[in-house]
């Protein structure tokens, strides 16, 4: 059984979270909120969710805020973030794709694309996870064959002299 994947939503609207509190109720996910971008960090830090889903415009921190402090830390790096705004144009897109969001979808919105998206999103990071993790053992695995170069090349030299000696004792 895989573990419940974690969705932290960051809105100052209580009626949007229950809103994907429902839609997300099937697909088995860990629910989470914050209204407004700076309680949104704090439960970032706390939960480390699998995924955030960010409006934009809320009090205390707003989305754009929020976006470019938690890609400021490399902790985060892993943490897909799908702003979900009322915010409409081009350049709201632009802005949030270039503090680091990884997608962005405008209400209202199609509940099945928003459910999409977010698999989506999760499944990149879960892939992007395990590369890490398998580069991180061919790295291990590359430093382990290369120390035993190292031990066999040495081991031919002695061998090297030590039958030189040998043939001139002959």
């Amino acid at each position: 059984m895989r573990k419940k994947r974690k969705i932290l939503v960051i809105d100052d609207n209580k009626n949007n979270f229950e809103a994907y509190k429902s839609f997300f109720e099937l697909e088995k996910f860990e629910m989470y909120f914050a209204d407004n971008g700076e309680k949104g960090l704090l439960a970032t830090r706390k939960i480390m969710p699998d995924i955030i889903l960010l409006d934009l415009m809320m009090p205390v921190m707003n989305g754009y805020e929020f976006l470019e402090i938690i890609r400021s830390e490399s902790i985060f790096d892993d943490i897909p973030v799908l702003v979900v705004t009322t915010k409409n144009g081009s350049e709201g897109a632009v802005k949030v794709f270039n503090l680091g969001a990884n997608d962005y979808l405008r209400k209202p919105f199609d509940i099945e694309e928003l459910i999409s998206r977010t698999n989506n999103l999760i499944t990149v990071k879960q892939s992007r996870a395990s590369l890490k993790e398998e580069n991180n053992y061919q790295r291990k695995y590359q430093r382990f064959l290369e120390e035993e170069i190292k031990k066999w090349a040495y081991k031919a030299v002695h061998y090297e002299k030590a039958f030189k000696i040998y043939r001139n004792k002959q």
